[in-house]
């Protein structure tokens, strides 16, 4: 019997998927250097739904703990309200607390089989009929994400192809936002060569967003730190101004106060990183080419105070004169 050309054979389907999910990566990451911050959650949902249709999404980031607080939300076609009612609800969310046992599995669920009858004019209301569940949680970090898609039809489920999909593609989603939303505090260029870990976190010190690097360094000064709390040691550098720095035993941080919100970059420790601040200054503005009186006049010492200042530095870092000197700053720019 001939072929019925019009009809594509089941083996082709995985090829089809896999050159739809490189494409959409392709688009998400683009997306994420491209789109504003604010926007790039509400267009990596609508480039989904061009892959896996739904009628309705919901984007959580939060905090893995015991209250599973939420700090950000993006809604896809759905009302502001919803919150509110969810709030008085989420106690008796069951799909959110199975996802939650089993972070980066995503439960393809028929919503009226979780819930008794008297919830169900809630979910018809917003076209609560299938959904598509996900959680990514960071165990160091404490970092979490939940990404929810809906269909309102209850005669068309999500398939099996689309529910893997989403599984395989949820990390992505977290890594691309968390890239978008720290990227433009950064400085181009060698920033991320010169600080692999990267996060933001609020004044309180808890983390918001973080990237693959940053818990597993903090974890090299603290073994036993698990977020989303940052180590009091760190915390304590917030108040201190509009940029602070820190240097232990095994790594160093800059913090930068960016639009109320501290910026934490971090890096393995350098040699330079344990002069103060004021031998910091000295040594740069040496290795600049200042003389003694000009690096005077420019931090108002006495020139026989920047030479003992320049002093004590060649001895802390074992340097014998300029050259030495300017390679052992050059690290810690």
């Amino acid at each position: 019997m001939t072929k019925n050309h019009t009809t594509k054979d089941p083996a082709d389907a995985a090829p089809d998927m896999l050159e739809q999910f490189s494409a959409l990566l392709l688009n998400l990451h683009h997306a994420a250097s491209a789109q504003p911050a604010s926007d790039f959650q509400a267009q990596a949902l609508r480039l989904l739904n061009a892959l896996i249709s739904f009628d309705a999404g919901w984007w959580a980031l939060g905090v893995d703990d015991p209250h599973a607080q939420i700090y950000d939300t993006c809604l896809h076609n759905l009302p502001l309200e919803m919150l509110d009612k969810y709030n008085e609800l989420k106690e008796f969310d069951v799909i959110a607390q199975a996802v939650a046992r089993q972070p980066g599995i995503t439960l393809n669920v028929r919503i009226h089989d979780w819930y008794p009858k008297e919830y169900w004019p809630y979910l018809d209301v917003y076209g609560f009929h299938h959904a598509l569940s996900t959680v990514t949680a960071d165990p160091i970090t404490g970092l979490s994400t939940g990404v929810t898609l809906y269909r309102a039809d209850p005669q068309r489920p999500f398939s099996e192809p689309e529910r893997r999909f989403k599984q395989a593609l949820t990390p992505h989603l977290v890594a691309a936002l968390n890239r978008t939303q720290i990227d433009p505090w950064t400085r181009p260029a060698s920033s991320e060569r010169r600080f692999p870990g990267t996060a933001i976190a609020d004044e309180g010190g808890r983390l918001r967003y973080a990237n693959e690097n940053f818990g597993a360094m903090l974890q090299l000064e603290w073994p036993d730190w698990r977020g989303p709390l940052l180590p009091e040691a760190v915390r304590e550098l917030l108040c201190a101004g509009n940029e602070a720095r820190f240097a232990g035993s095994r790594i160093a941080a800059q913090i930068t106060l960016r639009q109320h919100m501290p910026l934490i970059q971090l890096r393995s420790k350098r040699l330079a990183d344990q002069l103060t601040g004021q031998q910091m200054k000295v040594a740069n503005y040496a290795v600049d080419g200042l003389n003694f009186k000009e690096i005077a006049r420019r931090m108002d010492l006495s020139p026989a105070t920047v030479r003992t200042y320049l002093t004590n530095i060649y001895r802390k870092l074992g340097v014998k004169n300029k050259v030495q000197l300017a390679e052992t700053m050059r690290e810690v720019e």
